[in-house]
């Protein structure tokens, strides 16, 4: 049995993202079964315990993040659709990807040791890990409870602990070198997340809050907080701490700011670093304290700068333009000197350590040492014995990988501690099929790389270097990347090796930071980029990729940011978030769906779909008829581009997701038969454009792409693969009636379906049942009080259809009612292309013809939308 529906060819629309560092290809172990999915598919998408559990150091499970949890609502959600296969096809990114932020401390005998932590994802817990630099080998390393990200870790010289707080749940742990577990301290700022933290000479940590920009300290002692309260009135991160000549001094971003705290008082100053060094820069990335100076690394769009701060003259002495963190070595024997990375007046090439005379004020010594990577760690090591004479430098970057270096010879050493420790995927926040009909994965936070899944072998690749990705799309047979931060675009020919990344930024200049989305235009590629943070107005960025000319068109809805593109008519068609970068409010008002015209460079039709929304998702184009379709949260509308009217809003999900702040997990995708998929508040449905029925295939997913009669999708770390049903769409039944049914026909439980069949009695439907009409005529009505769904389809209801308080959705579509009809309190009613000759009553969502509309022989009741005429 096939209901009704409208046959379209795919159009491919949209974004998927990814991050990197390593040039290299790496396999994944090919993918595993796990079942048919629908309503008894939970087990096989149930969070499975990372191999963590087996270590002896492991700790309990933490509580569950109710957004994935994808048993949940597979157990509950009527809607299931049964019959597809779930395949797990394994994490696409896996490899070190750790915090920002590491420390460097002593063990228990005084040995050299680096503190790591390995950010992880709701389904796979992060790590800490000890590195023993003499030996190169990691001494301790254990899943954390609770948190999966930090910026936040430090060494206390006052107890020889190491502390870190979690970005994402603003837990505080502290670990003793030597012990055999890390302790929970709990949550010293509650309702808060730690972006910075520090811990003073006394052993006190500070905690840099995000969001409110506020400083809290603990005291391990005794357990005591103390909230300082807001640093700034209108920032709300605080990305740096350092303590300095007896006060805490606290960085902020978005714009940059630097205040003095007076740990006693309580009294907070802001320090003026000078006109120069003011809004231009984004914020304050890191403080040194350094013999008579406080080191202050700014960041702007395009570059970076380390001032030297003397606070006692309130001058800044010296800068260095060349400077290229993010560490800044302790005081080198000689009393005077600290070493860094700079480019030391070149160009090009890789930024190498040098040596600084802090009473020089100027670069004393370019030491012949350039590691490709960015100094997490900088500082001087003891190498014990056996070592070359002299100073000996240890540097460790963000990606796992530590080096040491002698300052008197070319004696050095090298580790990469990722395959020390249990396997760790990188969050993935992009999903796309590529032109070659590989799949492709970007990750949060993602040193190693993009994930590609080849369909052919069964098998994962990494591609080094891309970065964090945004944004995935096609530009002719290309691939085309964007990468945050400064909206960096890369293309690549899939048939071509892999090059590593290689981007440009042409909206850096813009304040642009995130490409979210592409669409090809032929003779280029039309980007949308979100702002920097702290800024309203995102840009539509025209890019050539071939000859690399770009424009930049910002602000094309006063203040809101374009985050889903979509060509229809001849324009292109952009929703908008209301919300800039992060760190800044939304503007007031409603998120736009607006069309642009390639050929002016102008704005030709703004329009508002609902009211208050704070963004327009997952724009895609229904090849059968060229109008749009998208996403507002658990909504999905259908526009009318040449009449620029919303043909309907239809209500699927209650909004329940806690996602990202662009939602761009919110998204539709066309597959190559027509056939309509979308991601709405976590949950991966197929939505029938005729009768606007919606099945959810998969109860979580975090981002989808569709290709070949399969959809990939992922949740967390893990990507998956749904193998769609033969009869997709079609109802499941668990009664069917078919041809002559003398008498009444009840629907008591589960899904009833009447096909083609002649009933002579009237249809009840009690309460959480469903009923599917295909054909046929019904000679006695249709009563229901409570149901699920009811769904009728080019059929003949006579005595009237009388529908109330129905908990989804109802859908009358080429069909003929004779009769009154009542369609009470429904969560979403659907009148298309049918004749109904009587009264019609109507409460709760109005109902909506969809651009196909119905005649009406009878009185029609206020509350009922496009069937008043």
């Amino acid at each position: 049995m096939e209901l009704a529906r409208r046959t379209v060819r795919a159009v491919s629309v949209l974004a998927a993202a990814l991050v990197g560092l390593t040039a290299a290809l790496v396999a994944v172990p090919a993918s595993r079964a796990t079942g048919p999915a629908g309503a008894t598919d939970a087990p096989a998408l149930a969070v499975t315990e990372p191999s963590g559990a087996t270590d002896p150091l492991a700790v309990a499970d933490p509580p569950t993040p109710a957004a994935s949890d994808p048993s949940g609502l597979a157990a509950t959600d009527p809607s299931l659709e049964p019959g597809g296969t779930v395949t797990e096809l394994g994490m696409p990114i896996v490899g070190g990807q750790t915090s920002p932020d590491l420390a460097y401390g002593h063990g228990p005998d005084g040995e050299p040791q680096i503190y790591f932590f390995f950010n992880g994802s709701a389904t796979v817990r992060s790590q800490f890990a000890v590195l023993d630099v003499r030996s190169q080998k990691v001494v301790f390393h254990q899943r954390v409870p609770r948190g999966s990200s930090t910026w936040g870790v430090d060494f206390s010289q006052a107890d020889g602990s190491a502390y870190f707080a979690t970005a994402d749940t603003g837990d505080l742990y502290r670990y003793v070198p030597g012990t055999t577990e890390i302790e929970h301290l709990g949550r010293p700022a509650p309702g808060l997340v730690a972006w910075s933290l520090l811990v003073d000479p006394s052993g006190v940590v500070w905690m840099g809050t995000y969001p409110e920009a506020r400083v809290v300290s603990y005291d391990p002692a005794t357990g005591a907080t103390r909230d300082y309260g807001r640093m700034s009135g209108s920032r709300e991160y605080i990305s740096a701490l350092e303590w300095h000549d007896g006060a805490v001094y606290a960085g902020l971003k978005s714009p940059n700011a630097l205040v003095r705290l007076d740990p006693v008082s309580g009294e907070t100053r802001t320090v003026d670093l000078g006109a120069e060094w003011g809004p231009a820069y984004t914020g304050v990335r890191d403080l040194h304290s350094r013999g008579d100076y406080l080191l202050v690394a700014l960041e702007a769009s395009a570059s970076e700068v380390l001032l030297f701060y003397n606070p006692a003259t309130g001058m800044v002495e010296h800068a260095d333009p060349d400077y290229r963190g993010r560490e800044v070595s302790q005081l080198a024997p000689d009393g005077v000197s600290v070493y860094y990375r700079s480019m030391n007046g070149r160009t090009s090439g890789a930024a190498q350590i040098v040596r600084y005379d802090l009473t020089a004020k100027r670069v004393a010594r370019a030491v012949p040492w350039a590691p490709n990577a960015v100094a997490n760690v900088l500082d001087f090591v003891n190498m014990g014995p056996g070592a070359a004479p002299g100073e000996h430098l240890v540097m460790c970057a963000y990606q796992g990988r530590c080096y040491t270096r002698s300052l008197s010879s070319t004696e050095g050493t090298y580790v990469d501690i990722t395959n020390q420790i249990e396997p760790t995927g990188a969050r993935i926040i992009r999903t796309q099929v590529g032109p070659d009909d590989k799949v492709y994965f970007s990750g949060y936070l993602s040193p190693p790389g993009m994930g590609q899944w080849d369909p052919e072998t069964e098998r994962f690749a990494l591609l080094g270097g891309t970065g964090q990705l945004e944004g995935i799309g096609t530009f002719g047979d290309d691939l085309v990347l964007g990468r945050y931060p400064g909206a960096g675009l890369m293309t690549w020919d899939p048939d071509e090796p892999w090059p590593g990344g290689s981007f440009v930024y042409p909206a850096r200049a813009d304040q642009q930071d995130r490409p979210m989305d592409f669409l090809d235009l032929g003779d280029s590629v039309l980007a949308a980029t979100t702002p920097t943070a702290q800024n309203h107005g995102g840009a539509l960025v025209r890019w050539d990729g071939r000859s690399g000319t770009a424009e930049v068109y910002r602000d094309l809805v006063p203040g809101h940011t374009p985050i889903t593109l979509a060509e229809a008519g001849g324009l292109v068609w952009a929703g908008t978030s209301r919300h800039g970068g992060y760190g800044i409010g939304p503007v007031d008002g409603s998120a736009q769906l607006f069309a642009w015209d390639p050929e002016t460079g102008e704005v030709g039709h703004t329009m508002t779909v609902v009211e208050g929304a704070l963004s327009v998702n997952g724009l895609a184009v229904d090849p059968e008829d060229g109008t749009i379709w998208g996403l507002v949260r658990g909504s999905v509308f259908h526009v009318d581009p040449e009449s620029r009217e919303v043909l309907s809003v239809t209500r699927l999900y209650e909004e329940n997701w806690t996602g990202s702040q662009f939602q761009e997990e919110f998204d539709l995708r066309f597959d190559d038969e027509g056939r309509l998929f979308g991601l709405s508040e976590g949950r991966l449905f197929h939505l029938d454009t005729t009768t606007l029925r919606a099945r959810t295939l998969v109860a979580e997913a975090h981002g989808f792409d569709v290709a070949e009669g399969s959809v990939y999708f992922t949740v967390d770390s893990t990507a998956y693969r749904y193998d769609l049903p033969a009869n997709l769409g079609e109802p499941a039944c668990d009664t069917t009636v078919s041809g002559h049914h003398p008498g009444p026909v009840a629907t008591e439980t589960g899904t009833t379906c009447l096909v083609g069949a002649i009933v002579s009695g009237p249809v009840t439907v009690a309460a959480g049942a469903t009923l599917v009409v295909d054909g046929g005529t019904l000679h006695g009505g249709i009563s229901a009080d409570g149901a699920a769904e009811i769904v009728v389809a080019g059929a003949t209801v006579s005595g009237g259809l009388h529908a109330t308080g129905t908990t989804g959705l109802v859908s009358v579509v080429d069909s003929r009612v004779n009769g009154a009809v009542d369609l009470l309190g429904s969560r979403a009613t659907l009148v298309a292309g049918s004749t109904i000759t009587g009264p019609v009553t109507c409460s709760g969502p109005e109902p909506t013809e969809d651009g196909r509309p119905s005649d009406v022989i009878g009185p029609v009741g206020e509350a009922c939308g496009d069937l008043r005429r």
